[in-house]
């Protein structure tokens, strides 16, 4: 009976050490399926990561095409507008050159224009003097090319005496031209010239070293003598201012210029 009991107590501890193994076994067969379960997700994950990584690849490969295609557009366009700047360069250096010559063509027109004394555009209330010697020799009698006698004035203080023209508006003065008397032997020599804008102010033409300019006059009675200025003045009034002469300070004047309008 004893040996029985043992034998039982000998069965079922095998039993139950088998069933031991046995859970041990399961337990151990699920964890390995757990274990290749999440093997399986990891590698799922890792093949959609590398999709990814290559569509990255992909997308940045793209991306430095598209660069380099903006790269090479940019320096094309860099380079188009060098070209342009170099056309507009161009272009401006020859409008610069087209209105220097028209200027220059401008001022050798204005240069030799006559404003208006020879042919009466000047008008005789435009042309006053300081004296005059009689009704003969009033300031308007002193318009170059004419058969009029010419401006004297009444005395010989050469310090005071002076005919003064208006150009009736702003204009561009480039030079003069003088007579002396038209049926006698009287001109002046040499004269001065001074200019204002409004008639109050009065500024004498110098030389380059500020001393008044003395121009030469006339050496007979009617050949014309032109003096162009150095340096053209814009005025309104000129005033001509004989310093010595032959036998009589006697003169007929032109202006010659154009009205800034004009310029």
């Amino acid at each position: 009976m004893v040996i029985l009991i043992e034998h039982a107590e000998h069965l079922r501890m095998e039993t139950s050490y088998a069933t031991a193994v046995a859970s041990r076994l399961n337990d151990l067969l699920a964890h390995q399926e757990e274990l290749a379960a999440r093997q399986n997700e990891t590698a799922a994950v890792l093949k959609e990561l590398a999709g990814r990584q290559n569509e990255t690849a992909a997308a940045l490969k793209e991306l430095a095409g598209r660069q380099n295609e903006t790269a090479a557009a940019l320096k094309e366009l860099a380079a188009r507008q060098n070209d342009t700047a170099a056309v507009v360069e161009e272009l401006a250096a020859l409008q610069n050159e087209t209105i220097a010559r028209q200027d220059e063509r401008f001022a050798e027109f204005c240069r030799t224009r006559k404003m208006g004394m020879s042919t009466g555009s000047i008008p005789d209330s435009s042309i006053t003097a300081t004296s005059a010697y009689d009704n003969r020799f009033l300031a308007k009698m002193g318009r170059f090319g004419t058969n009029r006698k010419g401006w004297l004035a009444r005395s010989q203080n050469m310090d005071a005496e002076w005919m003064k023209v208006d150009l009736g508006q702003e204009s561009r003065v480039y030079g003069v031209v003088t007579q002396g008397r038209v049926d006698y032997n009287q001109w002046a020599r040499t004269y001065k010239l001074s200019f204002s804008q409004d008639g109050e102010n009065w500024t004498t033409y110098a030389n380059s070293d500020g001393s008044d300019k003395v121009f030469a006059g006339n050496y007979d009675r009617s050949s014309p003598v032109y003096n162009f200025l150095d340096r053209p003045v814009t005025v309104r009034y000129v005033r001509f201012h004989p310093r010595t002469y032959a036998s009589r300070p006697v003169m007929r004047v032109e202006i010659l210029g154009c009205p800034t309008d004009m310029l």
